[in-house]
Formats: C-alpha cells, sequence, structure tokens
C-alpha cells in the first residue's frame, strides 16, 4: 500500500490567500478609521492645552489700562505696547499668531469686546465707546486637519456699579 503526501494544489494555494485578502480587508480599514480617531483626538488635545494656555496668559493681566471706570475706549494694544508687555486684558485685542512655535499647523487668533451682562446675549459685542464691566475674550485655535476650536470668558472688572 503506498502513502500519499497530502501536498496543497496551486488552486488551493491561491484560494486560500483570496480568502485572506478578503479577511483583512475590513481589518485594514477599521485599523485605517482607528489611526485617523487617534490623530483627531491628538489635535483636540494640543488645540486646549493652547487655547487655556493664551486664557491662562490673558486673565493674568488687569481688567483695564484704568483703575477704575471710565475703561478704555479703545481696544488692543496701546501705543508701544508688543505683546511681551501687554498688561491688561484687551491689550489681546487683535492678536494673531500665524504658529505655534511646538505646535506645527497650529494658529492663534485672539479678540476682545465690552459685552453688556443685563442683555442676554452676551454674543453681542458692544462698540469700543460703550464701555461695561464685562469684556468678552474669544480665543480660536486652528489647525487644518482639525478646524476651529473656539473658546470664550467672560472678564468682569470687579468694579461696583
Amino acid at each position: 500500500m503506498k502513502r500519499f503526501k497530502k501536498t496543497m494544489t496551486l488552486i488551493e494555494l491561491v484560494m486560500v490567500i483570496a480568502v485572506f485578502a478578503v479577511a483583512i480587508t475590513p481589518l485594514l480599514l477599521l485599523m485605517s478609521s482607528l489611526n485617523q480617531q487617534v490623530v483627531q483626538a491628538r489635535l483636540m488635545n494640543s488645540a486646549i492645552v493652547l487655547g487655556r494656555d493664551i486664557l491662562e496668559e490673558i486673565l493674568s493681566k488687569r481688567y483695564d489700562e484704568n483703575i477704575i471706570p471710565p475703561w478704555s475706549s479703545h481696544l488692543g494694544p496701546d501705543s508701544g505696547e508688543s505683546r511681551n508687555n501687554y498688561d491688561d486684558v484687551d491689550d489681546f485685542d487683535g492678536l494673531s499668531e500665524g504658529s505655534v512655535s511646538g505646535y506645527p499647523g497650529f494658529s492663534r487668533r485672539i479678540t476682545v469686546c465690552y459685552v453688556d451682562p443685563d442683555n442676554k446675549d452676551l454674543d453681542t459685542c458692544r462698540r469700543d465707546s460703550q464701555q461695561t464691566n464685562y469684556k468678552r475674550v474669544d480665543v480660536t485655535v486652528h489647525h487644518n486637519l482639525l478646524g476651529d476650536v473656539r473658546f470664550a470668558v467672560i472678564v468682569s472688572s470687579e468694579y461696583p456699579q
């Protein structure tokens, strides 16, 4: 009695490769999707760090150039001021950083405006000449893959009306 060696034919080998290809494709798609989610999460984390970092810097400054009302009628840096010597919240108005050191692809924009707390819509900015005891600081952090991430905070003069 002869023994036959069990071997794989070329057709069987091609079939095995085809089955593996069909089985691996969804796994690769799943891994690609997970990789995109990880990238998005890392970008969002960086955006949050950048937004909070600049907000901390802004909130460490005093409310206004003037100690008591009337508050500044001009928002933005005063003449001769640069980022290194901003001393009040509204000096940051109009600040735009096209690139942020250590965070490639990110940019930041800051706007500051007076708001009226009696108005239910704190999104409505008042003109420079309409000072109140409240300023809204908006920080927008941008990355092309993430889009805009916005932060807003209301700052009070803590001066009784």
